[in-house]
């Protein structure tokens, strides 16, 4: 069930690369049954699956993700 926020967070936003803090904040609004540290655990293991894309910021300080869609090309970056 929190795997499945996570997803539709960044799915509902596949334009934007989101900080772990604003995936969170939309959940939030759905379900307030998920923590910032679930948040970050399950990024992790989506990014290492790779169903997500994470990226760093230019400060090498927040990180940003992006749902993977093989039918939707993102062709510009962070």
């Amino acid at each position: 069930m929190q795997k499945e926020l996570v997803i539709n967070a960044l799915k509902n936003q596949m334009d934007k690369h989101l900080t772990a803090e604003e995936i969170l904040e939309n959940i939030k609004k759905v379900s307030k049954d998920i923590s910032q540290a679930t948040v970050y655990r399950i990024l992790s293991q989506l990014s290492t699956s790779g169903v997500v894309r994470k990226y760093i910021g230019a400060d090498n300080k927040k990180a940003c993700y992006q749902y993977v869609d093989s039918q939707h090309k993102c062709n510009m970056h962070y």
